[in-house]
């Protein structure tokens, strides 16, 4: 009889953090503390992790949401920087040989 009322009741604490997750919005809570309990309620509730990501985007607010996804992706940001690196470096190589290059002309003709 015990161990009916522990699964039953492991399983309504379940539902309702789920329906709690669910139902629950951001609205002027300050976002360190939606998160901390968000992350408390989808643990409880026992819900994927693409599920969770979707009530997330449905639950927080659409201006945080906005700013979160306007950033690219970290692997466009590398690609970036080694792109920038490179032009750089491709730059640098280019100066140095129109250095050697004027320096030659120079020491050819003037002396």
């Amino acid at each position: 009889m015990k161990e009916i009322k522990t699964t039953f009741s492991d399983k309504m604490k379940s539902a309702n953090a789920k329906w709690r997750i669910e139902s629950s919005k951001q609205e002027k809570q300050n976002t360190a503390d939606f998160m901390i309990e968000f992350e408390t309620l989808a643990m409880k509730a026992n819900i994927d992790k693409l599920y969770t990501i979707f009530l997330l985007k449905k639950n927080m607010r659409q201006d945080i949401i906005k700013i979160i996804l306007g950033y690219p992706p970290i692997a466009v940001l590398e690609t970036l920087n080694v792109k920038i690196t490179k032009s750089r470096l491709s730059f640098f190589l280019f100066s140095f040989l129109i250095f050697i290059f004027l320096l030659i002309y120079f020491l050819l003709f003037y002396f």
